[in-house]
């Protein structure tokens, strides 16, 4: 499901990646060069040169050191979350299996340091059901919002909460 983005504004991208029961998370490293508290989404800012499948595969890549397809069959975007002057993108990716995909894919293989000084690699990439990631993602964190776009993915019919 579409809606309508607002003009001017900030905008980032998140990739709710799924397989019907769990969720692909990280935890640690920085961001904004602020340690990051509690399990994250993978996914960030989206550059003017970029599409929105353009943020989530470099951004998916930077943090997990997954490579993997962001377009097609397999993705769709939910509801866009709007948080002040920033329009936040959850695409969500359906997987055969997180666990599979994650060991597969190298997550938590040694990720070079690119040329960005804002932001680190998670420490840990791993899988979570989407009812703990409801349970984890909280204000004392600062990553409720991740709940809100899980949440906008449940109620657009893209992820069911099992």
């Amino acid at each position: 499901m579409y809606k309508t983005i607002k003009k001017n504004k900030k905008e980032k991208v998140y990739l709710i990646i799924h397989d019907g029961s769990n969720v692909l998370v990280g935890q640690g490293g920085k961001s904004c060069k602020k340690d990051r508290k509690g399990f994250h989404l993978p996914g960030g800012t989206k550059q003017d040169s970029e599409n929105e499948q353009g943020t989530a595969k470099r951004e998916l890549k930077e943090e997990t050191n997954i490579d993997l397809d962001v377009q097609g069959d397999n993705c769709a975007q939910s509801t866009v979350v709007y948080y002040g002057n920033t329009n936040v993108h959850f695409l969500v990716i359906k997987t055969p299996s997180v666990p599979e995909l994650v060991k597969k894919k190298g997550a938590n293989s040694k990720i070079k340091k690119d040329e960005n000084t804002w932001d680190e690699p998670f420490k840990v990439v791993t899988s979570k059901t989407i009812k703990e990631c409801m349970d984890d993602f909280t204000v004392e964190n600062g990553t409720e919002w991740f709940g809100n776009g899980l949440q906008a993915a449940i109620n657009s019919g893209l992820l069911k909460l099992e």
